[in-house]
């Protein structure tokens, strides 16, 4: 039996180029597909930037509430508090997101994922409970530097070191969403949060009116955030938590902790709000 080419059987001369006697042209195919990649490229531009208007919502009405139910004094620890954590999570994640960004983007075996979130989240939640025990240990010395000689410092530090080790594992669960793609997930996950936040932080510091309740509220939303993140992450997304890579943590880290200072001063450049809230409490406590 002659061989013949595999083209010569499956192909047929039409003029103008070569057609699959199955299925679409070949140009055809082509514009399917980049139509497919700009429909997805959309799409994910999209759901990357659904959270961000509400952030910004969230942020004025945390400023117009939160003034009138606190008082200055109240508004400027609370203000304190947000900067703080802020500050605080730059390091206590160590970059993280870039590294997960960096290692875990495209097509990965489900082994890989989950040694590298497993190693991730023991080196985020090693690093925010030494930093909450500091924030324990020294609270008064702390108290005095951040909050000043506003009254119940030493509770808003007990909330700050919760609220720090939650968020800072929140922040990696997104990551890892966002090295993996998935986008929409991340935007449902981020509002999921956002939400809720807005609306308890709000009710409990009009019900309660009170600086540290506003914190504790906000450390107890931080801590049912990463539970459900992690159920989402196990039961949708497949992903088990095993024990932590050596060589996981060492690429990681390598990679990451130089990236680190241009990080922070990112960060520190966003929180202009900083001086601010200094002032007015140092005002508030001055008369």
């Amino acid at each position: 039996m002659s061989e013949e080419p595999i083209a010569a059987n499956c192909l047929v001369d039409a003029g103008a180029g070569l057609i699959p006697r199955y299925g679409l042209t070949l140009d055809a195919r082509f514009e399917q597909s980049e139509r497919a990649t700009a429909h997805k490229f959309v799409r994910d531009i999209c759901f990357s930037n659904l959270p961000l208007p509400f952030q910004k919502a969230r942020t004025y009405f945390w400023l117009i509430v939160l003034t009138r139910v606190l008082g200055p004094s109240g508004f400027g620890a609370w203000s304190l508090f947000i900067v703080t954590l802020s500050a605080a999570m730059t390091v206590s994640t160590m970059n993280c997101g870039s590294s997960l960004m960096r290692f875990l983007s495209g097509k990965r075996k489900p082994v890989e994922v989950d040694e590298a979130i497993s190693t991730v989240f023991a080196m985020v939640s090693g690093i925010a409970v030494a930093i909450g025990i500091a924030l324990v240990c020294f609270s008064h010395p702390i108290g005095r530097l951040v909050f000043h000689s506003y009254r119940g410092s030493g509770m808003l530090l007990f909330a700050l070191g919760m609220a720090l080790l939650f968020d800072s594992l929140f922040e990696e669960i997104k990551n890892l969403l966002r090295a993996r793609r998935e986008n929409r997930p991340w935007a449902y996950l981020c509002l999921g949060r956002l939400v809720p936040e807005t609306l308890a932080v709000i009710g409990v510091a009009y019900w309660l009116r009170g600086a540290a309740a506003a914190t504790w509220t906000y450390a107890a939303i931080a801590m049912i955030s990463v539970a459900g993140g992690a159920a989402y992450l196990r039961i949708r997304q497949g992903v088990r938590f095993v024990k932590p890579s050596r060589q996981v943590f060492s690429k990681y880290a390598r990679y990451g902790l130089p990236l680190l200072p241009g990080v922070f001063a990112s960060t520190r450049m966003k929180d202009k709000s900083t001086n601010r809230a200094r002032k007015a409490d140092k005002g508030n406590s001055n008369r």
